[in-house]
């Protein structure tokens, strides 16, 4: 895996300086287009090969030659499309990523080895046939390069495979029949390569820029997404304890109120504070008053109601607001159910605080029709509740 990553993935522009997990996604993004051309690849093999055959009938090469080569370049064909498929049915992940494409280079290199063999079918003493040859090599060559410019390993493979071969013939030919011809050949088909390929690699920069600059993108906007989604979290919930804010909560129950004309649901509010908070604050601390109300309001937010929100109006008071109430029985049930759990020891910072809280309600429209005048309601008997507890404990 070491060694194969770095040596697939060759290509990216040396001013490109990324993050391990950056280069893992740009690298996945490249062997997802390398690994997309499917169907065009095989597409394309197949009508070069339709074009070569016409070219090897042509100069009157042997059938039976000329088959077998066709029908070895189709296998190899035949096994890209299948590989292919079955790696983008399973995905790409960083592990593996690197062998895929591995295996996929072998068998595009075989392809152009292959390929490069058309040479060898041509007459020995045409060098009209050795110019063609040249020209379905480079077209070749140039299709792949076309097709798989996020992969420069690519280029060198099918370079070697598909022009290696022609120049070992027109070098032979050299030395058995002496005519220099065969060597300018040779020089003018290498470089023109070189040209060639020297070219695909400043392309392949840019189509690799162009991948991690959509990949920054993307990091951009994901930023971006969150940075507003915690702005939104933000300017609706309680900083400390999470749960909604005293902005919302006001927002939410004039909603309500609005509603209620066209749906006439009944609507309970439930004010809730905490006892003895100001003494715990004052002997331990703000530390352990934070501490105390976010625990608090989890231990709340666990016992709500059905169909009910929480939200903290300020300090230690907190509002409970259930909906489709259809008695004051059913939200007073609701109530002392909350104050029974609420009832409970916090450990604070390895302190343990027994703790309880008092409780009001007041059901829409029943006790008042007006928010602030039901929020007051609920507010009074909270207190009286406060009171007694008060009474009580002492």
């Amino acid at each position: 895996m070491n060694t194969l990553y770095p040596l697939v993935f060759f290509g990216i522009p040396t001013q490109e300086t990324l993050s391990k997990e950056l280069m893992d996604r740009v690298n996945i993004e490249r062997a997802k287009v390398y690994f997309g051309n499917t169907k065009g690849s095989l597409g394309a093999l197949v009508l070069g090969l339709i074009l070569a055959d016409v070219l090897l009938y042509v100069f009157d090469v042997s059938h039976t030659a000329m088959l077998l080569w066709s029908c070895v370049m189709l296998c190899l064909g035949v096994c890209v499309y299948v590989y292919e498929t079955r790696v983008i049915q399973k995905g790409f992940c960083p592990q593996k990523l690197a062998h895929q494409v591995f295996v996929r280079l072998l068998i595009g290199f075989a392809i152009a080895w292959v390929w490069g063999f058309f040479a060898e079918l041509m007459p020995n003493n045409s060098m009209i046939g050795y110019t063609l040859s040249f020209v379905a090599m480079s077209t070749f060559i140039s299709i792949g390069m076309l097709s798989f410019s996020v992969l420069p390993m690519q280029y060198y493979l099918y370079c070697l495979g598909a022009i290696v071969p022609l120049e070992i013939k027109l070098c032979y030919n050299f030395f058995v029949y002496g005519d220099s011809l065969y060597l300018i050949l040779a020089a003018i088909f290498l470089l023109c390569q070189v040209v060639l390929l020297k070219r695909a690699l400043t392309n392949s920069h840019t189509a690799i820029r162009a991948i991690i600059l959509n990949e920054k993108l993307k990091d951009e906007i994901q930023k971006y997404t969150e940075a507003q989604e915690h702005i939104e979290f933000l300017a609706y919930h309680d900083s400390l304890t999470r749960v909604w804010n005293r902005h919302y909560i006001e927002t939410y129950l004039e909603s309500l109120v609005t509603q209620y004309d066209n749906s006439k649901k009944r609507f309970g509010v439930i004010l809730i504070d905490i006892n003895r908070f100001k003494p715990i604050n004052d002997t331990y601390g703000h530390h352990y008053g934070d501490d105390l109300l976010v625990q608090f309001s989890q231990n709340l937010q666990s016992h709500l109601p059905h169909n009910s929100l929480l939200g903290r109006l300020g300090g230690d008071e907190f509002i409970v607001v259930c909906e489709e109430i259809e008695s004051f029985q059913m939200l007073e049930r609701y109530t002392l159910e909350l104050k029974k759990a609420l009832d409970t020891t916090y450990t604070t910072k390895d302190i343990a605080l027994k703790n309880s809280a008092s409780v009001g309600c007041a059901l829409f429209p029943l006790d008042a029709e007006n928010l602030d005048k039901l929020l007051h309601i609920a507010d009074e008997r909270m207190y009286t509740d406060k009171r007694v507890d008060h009474l009580l404990k002492n």
